[in-house]
């Protein structure tokens, strides 16, 4: 941009450069039953996550068009992480490490060359994240899986982090079923997840 000052009969030229914004690439990240069916995908596009992100009720549908309003793109600068959030946080966060390595460098115009990306986690994605930053994240055959320093930041949104104390059953007895079953209202639960979740 050229701007030209008068003042006092003295004038004045000069060029003012505005660098290109550069924004980290933001990956979703869901909490426990965010996702359905439950599975690993990095999901590239709108249509995909109105699919697998909350498909039933559309919960995190308007913070991802929120970041498309920001000036976030599809597959470029937004990503969103589905994981079967009925296994081990630790397996989940080695799928977050494998994909941030995939989508990153960012080679969008005006993504940040840094490497890195930001997190916004809802839930039990937050305690995914962490497992994959603090080193206890794993690969499928069991293998450690260390962070390699790809993230900018991270926006947790309701993380259990002092934990959730109806969740401690379902470590100590490690099955999802511990967790569905024995739940204080577990009729309920049992009949919408046996006669309404699954069969769709």
């Amino acid at each position: 941009i050229s701007a030209r000052a008068e003042w006092n009969g003295a004038t004045d030229t000069a060029t003012l450069t505005i660098p290109l914004a550069a924004i980290h690439p933001v990956v979703f990240i869901h909490g426990i039953l965010g996702s359905m069916p439950p599975q690993n995908l990095l999901v590239t596009s709108r249509d995909v996550s109105r699919e697998v992100l909350d498909p039933f009720l559309g919960g995190y549908w308007p913070l991802l068009d929120n970041l498309l309003k920001m000036g976030y793109e599809w597959n470029e600068t937004l990503f969103g992480l589905a994981y079967d959030w009925r296994n081990s946080n630790r397996l989940s966060g080695g799928f977050l490490g494998e994909q941030l390595d995939a989508i990153l460098p960012a080679t969008a115009d005006n993504a940040a060359k840094d490497g890195k990306a930001d997190l916004v986690v809802h839930s039990m994605g937050g305690l995914v994240s962490r497992a994959y930053i603090e080193g206890f994240a794993l690969n499928p055959a069991g293998a450690r899986v260390d962070y390699g320093g790809e993230v900018n930041r991270v926006v947790f949104i309701a993380s259990p982090h002092r934990g959730f104390p109806f969740d401690y059953r379902t470590r100590e007895e490690g099955t999802w079923e511990a967790y569905l079953y024995n739940a204080p209202a577990a009729w309920l639960q049992q009949y919408t997840m046996d006669n309404m979740i699954w069969p769709r």
